[in-house]
């Protein structure tokens, strides 16, 4: 059992019935822009209205070092695998979470730095005995600069793996830590404080994480008078004596001082422990009215875990038979969809999927094949998403049919990106039917005109289609189209059945 399924272990462990029913203040707007309206027929309408900034950052990975060390890390040759390094420049700018999600709680980067032979042996999670972090902190910024990523730390508020500690410890490391993440020029995005101490084994109460977050935050600052924070959100209602809109409005409030971004879990379409998107996205805009609440400030939301989750219990006894459809071509729909939901929803930075681990794990980015490590269903599907970014998001009604019987009550889903000059267009889009969709898009800026197109697409007819044997079943196709806006700008665009597509229209003048 790796750290991503303690995560799994530990979330599931809390979850109550309860969690389902969170519905908080100031949604209605939010809502508005990202929720898919139903309807007969497949209709895209675009406003000539920003919504959203799209930054490199905005796409990241939750990276769990021991996965990490123990399936994409070679220590002999001290380098990550090659054709992971390969595979992820492809991300330029992507953020990467370190030292991940759980295990954080128990990390002590000094015993993640100097010669490796004198690196000590600690306990990190419950499926291994001690073990020397290979990947430590060096290890991490030579990774980053090999990719072209971007630093995000998560600072340890609890202690280690035998028990909770004293803060006066973790915050003389925090400083330290902040300290030589400056002198290295690692440029940390954000510091995150603390992993989901809300639920498991942690619960703390609101009061109790906001009284540890501040000392940790002022130790940083010590370290790093620059350093920014992202503080946590409820993704449910974790605590009985609570409910999340109201743990989230007191930390908020708590917090204000440090000024901080919010980081948010969510995990989907996995009954019993992943509602449907539009589920989440509920979730997601309640709690950025929590944050205005408490805090009196718009939210600045980082999802900082998300992915398909697996169906059933972690309890049951063939559980490990449905980790498949986090990685597959189902897996990859989900993951789409909400990427492509994020890109609409406002006041949201960015989001990392869960997770860049190993190869042997509910969520695998790559797999381990004969031919070596392939990436996976999920990998391309992000890639397709990262090629076709533009960075301002333009208002974008979806009204979708529901032939794919889809629990969130729809089939497709999209979202429109232009250039600052908005003479390049860039259209995502997910289909969950196994049908191809006909999709009536309007721009009304493109009105009767002609334009040539690319259309990449990932797309089989088998949703259950995956990349676990040489990774060459899924890959993406790239096809010419050719679009015609009558005089209301309004053209037709097919969607491929089971399919993450971007739709990029080249520079244009508008004029002619």
């Amino acid at each position: 059992m790796n750290s991503g399924r303690i995560l799994v272990a530990l979330f599931l462990a809390s979850l109550t019935t309860t969690a389902y029913a969170f519905i908080g203040i100031g949604e209605a707007d939010c809502l508005s822009a990202v929720l898919v309206k139903p309807a007969a027929e497949y209709r895209v309408t675009v406003a000539d209205r920003v919504v959203n900034s799209l930054k490199p950052h905005f796409f990241g990975f939750n990276l769990e070092w021991v996965g990490f060390q123990q399936d994409l890390w070679d220590n002999q040759a001290q380098k990550v695998n090659p054709a992971v390094i390969s595979a992820l420049q492809a991300f330029p700018g992507a953020v990467y979470r370190y030292p991940g999600g759980t295990v954080a709680n128990h990390f002590d980067w000094r015993a993640s730095v100097g010669p490796q032979k004198s690196r000590p042996l600690r306990r990190a999670v419950d499926w291994k005995g001690p073990l020397a972090t290979q990947f430590g902190f060096n290890e991490y910024l030579d990774f980053l600069a090999a990719v072209g990523g971007q630093a995000w730390l998560v600072a340890n508020l609890y202690g280690d793996f035998e028990g909770e500690t004293e803060v006066g410890p973790l915050s003389s490391s925090a400083t330290q830590w902040a300290a030589a993440a400056r002198q290295a020029n690692a440029r940390v995005v954000r510091w995150e404080l603390g992993n989901e101490l809300d639920r498991s084994l942690y619960r703390w109460p609101a009061k109790k994480y906001s009284a540890r977050a501040l000392e940790i935050a002022r130790a940083i600052k010590a370290g790093d008078p620059a350093a920014r924070f992202v503080t946590l959100l409820e993704d449910y209602d974790a605590q009985r004596w609570t409910s999340a809109k109201s743990y989230n409005t007191q930390t908020s409030d708590s917090l204000a001082s440090l000024l901080p971004d919010q980081a948010l879990h969510l995990y989907y379409d996995g009954p019993p422990g992943g509602p449907p998107v539009p589920h989440r996205l509920k979730h997601l805009c309640a709690s950025t009215g929590a944050v205005q609440a408490g805090s009196g400030r718009p939210a600045t939301i980082w999802v900082t875990e998300h992915a398909r989750w697996p169906a059933g219990r972690v309890s049951d006894p063939d559980w490990k038979k449905n980790w498949g459809s986090t990685s597959n071509l189902e897996g990859a729909l989900s993951v789409a969809d909400m990427v492509i939901a994020f890109s609409q929803t406002p006041g949201v930075e960015g989001q990392f999927l869960h997770s860049l681990a190993g190869a042997d794990s509910p969520w695998p980015l790559f797999h381990r094949t004969a031919a070596g490590l392939k990436p996976s269903a999920v990998y391309w599907a992000l890639r397709i998403l990262r090629e076709g970014m533009l960075d301002q998001v333009l208002e974008t009604r979806t009204a979708s049919r529901n032939d794919s019987a889809y629990a969130g009550g729809y089939d497709i889903r999209t979202s429109l990106m232009s250039n600052p000059a908005h003479d390049q267009f860039a259209l995502w889009a997910v289909n969950r039917s196994a049908k191809a969709a006909k999709v009536r898009l309007t721009i009304p800026r493109l009105a009767g005109k002609t334009l040539s197109a690319r259309h990449v697409s990932l797309a089989d007819a088998n949703p259950n289609a995956n990349n676990v044997l040489d990774g060459q079943r899924l890959l993406p196709s790239a096809v010419p189209v050719i679009l015609h806006f009558d005089t209301s700008g309004e053209t037709l665009v097919n969607l491929p059945g089971n399919s993450i597509s971007t739709l990029s229209i080249p520079a244009i003048s508008i004029n002619n």
